[in-house]
């Protein structure tokens, strides 16, 4: 609520309304100016906050993706070798029977590091999965830092329209007791005048 100044009947200014509504006016301006003098802080702060977690998630993100492809690399490396091995599994199975006891052994062989290979494969899909869980997060995070800076854009902007709205009242006020002051020298003078 802003404050008002009273009127005598005669239509003029009462000086302690005058001068309760600038001390009021000037109150409101330095309480403005101050909050808007802190969400600028904040603005900077918050700024500066993000732009450091841009640049750490997007260098982490960047090394997730690295790792995502190494990995899935890696697991289209085993799977093909796991496929060698399975046709190397199978032609060793048709060999000819004098050559069952060395086949066999080397069946056990092969299928310990199918196993092997099936196990790490597995376990490789796991880590990829945790990956992109935590590539989504980053950018969950990232979303939700840009709408806070977002939010704190827009109270700066509209702490600075008050903060104009009241220096321009601020400024109808004075020259209100200017004008008063100045009309109260003249019919003291015209008073002077009378007298003498």
């Amino acid at each position: 609520e802003y404050p008002t100044i009273e009127k005598h009947q005669n239509n003029t200014y009462d000086q302690n309304s005058v001068d309760r509504a600038m001390l009021e006016w000037q109150l409101m301006y330095e309480t403005k100016r101050e909050e808007h003098l802190a969400a600028q802080d904040e603005l900077r702060k918050v700024k500066a906050d993000l732009e450091e977690f841009q640049q750490e998630s997007g260098e982490l993100e960047q090394a997730l993706e690295e790792q995502v492809a190494a990995l899935e690399e890696q697991v289209s490396e085993l799977s093909d070798e796991k496929l060698t091995l399975q046709h190397e599994l199978e032609a060793v199975r048709d060999k000819s029977a004098e050559q069952v006891r060395q086949a066999h052994e080397q069946t056990l062989q092969y299928q310990q590091r199918v196993a092997a290979l099936e196990k790490l494969e597995r376990e490789m899909k796991v880590q990829i999965r945790q990956l992109e869980n935590e590539n989504h997060n980053l950018e969950m995070q990232t979303r939700i830092s840009t709408a806070s800076k977002e939010m704190l854009t827009e109270k700066l902007f509209s702490a600075e329209e008050q903060a104009v709205l009241l220096g321009h009242e601020l400024d109808d006020i004075k020259n209100a007791r200017l004008e008063e002051i100045q009309r109260l020298k003249d019919r003291l003078k015209e008073m002077e005048q009378q007298l003498e």
